[in-house]
């Protein structure tokens, strides 16, 4: 429940809220909340190539399994069969 309300909290207060629930979970203060792409290139640098490859072919895998899920009309059900999107829903 306490992403409830770590939730509610964001949604309240915005980028303050951010600020202080990095800070209080993550033990860091930060000054901003974008990343430059020297940043993430510096941060993909660090990754190990086995576990790049890794997380490149669980993707593939996920994408796969979703994309073989897609019913043939283009919508979506949940399992209470109501229309998600996609367009078979009822005006």
């Amino acid at each position: 429940m306490r992403w409830k309300i770590s939730l509610n909290f964001v949604q309240q207060e915005g980028d303050k809220a951010l600020f202080e629930l990095t800070e209080k979970f993550d033990k860091i203060k930060l000054d901003s909340l974008i990343v430059t792409p020297q940043q993430i290139a510096e941060a993909t640098a660090r990754i190990p190539e086995p576990l790049k490859k890794a997380i490149q072919n669980a993707k593939r895998n996920i994408t796969a399994f979703h994309e073989a899920q897609k019913p043939a009309g283009g919508g979506y059900r949940n399992p209470a069969r109501c229309p998600l999107s996609g367009g078979d829903a009822p005006d």
